[in-house]
């Protein structure tokens, strides 16, 4: 147990990094090369045309996030089911965590469908063409 490399230490510090890794890449992705000259105009630092496509992005990435981290908890709802065997407290750990992980799934793709719903709710009403991601922008 007096290893160098615990699995302890090594989820300390891979599981840090790992969040920062999935939070960075998409805000990578979205940076667009756009000629600015500070000098003579005020330039966008994010990017995004208005602040209704930002929070759209915002938005589409933790909805993308999340659903990775929600299959990976259906899998392990399962794995749970699978290993009970029988028993009736692990058969109800298993049951609370498919529950949770159902409210979670629900939670997490409702705020995106809400969301959606809300764009082009105020799109319709100031005539501006609808777009489900920032990727749709004409």
């Amino acid at each position: 147990m007096n290893k160098i490399f615990s699995m302890r230490k090594i989820s300390r510090v891979v599981a840090p990094l790992l969040v920062f890794t999935v939070l960075l890449i998409p805000v990578i992705s979205f940076a667009v090369d756009t000629p600015c000259d500070p000098s003579k105009e005020l330039c966008n630092p994010i990017k995004f045309g208005s602040i209704q496509d930002f929070f759209q992005a915002v938005l589409q990435i933790a909805a993308e996030v999340g659903s990775v981290i929600i299959i990976l908890a259906f899998i392990y709802s399962g794995f749970l089911f699978v290993s009970a065997r029988g028993n009736q407290e692990e058969l109800s750990k298993a049951k609370k965590s498919i529950t949770y992980t159902v409210i979670g799934a629900i939670i997490v793709l409702g705020a995106w469908a809400f969301s959606v719903a809300i764009t082009n709710t105020v799109n319709t009403i100031t005539n501006k063409p609808a777009s489900a991601t920032p990727a749709n922008k004409p």
